[in-house]
């Protein structure tokens, strides 16, 4: 089992670039990174969970695809 915290820094998230890797405008004048984790399920743990973060910062992302119902 994996358990998740904010104290826990032992999280490994991957650094994946700025807003704009992403197709997002940046709104604020700092630099905005972005971290990622994706963990797979399986087996003893069925559960797919992921991971995001990203510093301080303001930035306009609209995804291209709705999610939940169709």
């Amino acid at each position: 089992m994996i358990t998740y915290s904010s104290a826990n820094k032992d999280d490994e998230l991957v650094y994946i670039g700025s807003p704009e890797s992403l197709g997002a405008t940046t709104l604020s004048e700092t630099e905005i990174k972005l971290y990622a984790r994706l963990d797979l399920g399986g087996g003893e743990a069925p559960l797919t969970t992921g991971l995001f973060e990203v510093t301080k910062g303001r930035f306009r992302f609209t995804y291209p695809f709705r999610e939940g119902l169709k």
